[in-house]
């Protein structure tokens, strides 16, 4: 065989080879994270591009290409730093994931994607949000007044709620590198009855001040999912509102309270 007839069969396999892993990488730059939360329908997991449905029919391996049972993935994912991953492109069906452990490059792909629109009830980023005056389990009243030019971050969760747990250690942090600042305040407005929310905080510490039989509450601004998490500006304006709960999560709510907390 010649010189150049090596070196054009080489370019025939290496060409389609190299045209392979760029549908590969482009498809895998588009997958930007994944959100749980839970309806009353249920537990759901999804991605924010792809879509991906998060139920037991979905089939997800690990790397070496053992099928993980949902339980095992979807508490995975539950807990934070992991994402579905498919090499598929979108227009295909019955596809497989993989589950993976997110990079450092990933999570700050998703931070400078920002958390997916979701405008829901009376909740829309850019205009204000009316509150209402509440006592919390200790019997303080929460007045709106009383709120007036301070930033509000407000989350709605239940006891029952999966993704409204793997969150909960994640905002006692970030209520912690606030607490010298009385210029933001957090509320935490639970759908749960008050005797059932006290036995679960003896074992469960937030740091929020909790308020309890919220269900009115969340209605009242179109909330059907959990958790959802609101910060308001010291002008009581929305800018930031998302359901569910994903890895970077934390990240964007500490990044709209500092913002918040610096603009007049």
């Amino acid at each position: 065989m010649t010189l150049s007839m090596k070196k054009f069969l080489t370019c025939i396999f290496i060409v389609p080879l190299l045209v392979g892993l760029a549908k590969a990488q482009t498809w895998s730059e588009t997958t930007s994270g994944t959100r749980t939360r839970t309806t009353a329908q249920g537990t759901t997991t999804t991605s924010f591009k792809t879509r991906i449905s998060g139920d037991t029919t979905t089939v997800v391996k690990d790397s070496t290409g053992v099928r993980i049972p949902y339980k095992v993935w979807h508490e995975k994912i539950l807990s934070g730093g992991y994402m579905l991953h498919t090499m598929s492109m979108p227009a295909d069906t019955g596809r497989e994931y993989t589950l993976v452990k997110m990079t450092n490059r990933d999570l700050e792909r998703m931070r400078l994607l920002g958390p997916p629109p979701d405008e829901s009830g009376m909740i829309r980023t850019g205009e204000k949000l009316n509150l209402f005056k509440i006592r919390d389990i200790d019997g303080m009243t929460i007045n709106p007044k009383d709120l007036a030019g301070k930033v509000v971050v407000l989350n709605f969760w239940f006891i029952a709620c999966a993704p409204c747990m793997a969150e909960m250690p994640e905002l006692n942090k970030i209520r912690m590198s606030f607490a010298a600042d009385t210029n933001v305040v957090f509320i935490a407005i639970a759908t749960d009855k008050q005797d059932a929310l006290r036995d679960f905080l003896k074992d469960h510490p937030f740091t929020y001040r909790v308020v309890a039989n919220g269900k009115n509450y969340a209605s009242l601004y179109g909330i059907k999912a959990f958790p959802t998490n609101i910060v308001l500006d010291k002008q009581g304006r929305v800018v930031f509102h998302a359901p569910g709960y994903g890895p970077i999560y934390p990240v964007w709510i500490k990044e709209a309270i500092t913002k918040a907390s610096q603009s007049d």
